[in-house]
């Protein structure tokens, strides 16, 4: 056998697309405090995870 595998597109509904504003102003968010968090985490002594 030893074919392609299937060729399998994924597309978000509309439902789906709906998300697509608040979470990119959840990440706008998350990219403007990335200084502000790492702060607090290094205050609260955490430290990151190595992978």
């Amino acid at each position: 056998m030893g074919g392609n595998p299937p060729h399998v597109e994924y597309a978000l509904t509309e439902l789906g697309r709906s998300l697509l504003v608040p979470l990119r102003a959840v990440r706008q968010w998350a990219e403007t405090h990335v200084p502000d968090i790492l702060a607090a985490r290094e205050r609260a002594g955490v430290q990151e995870a190595s992978s």
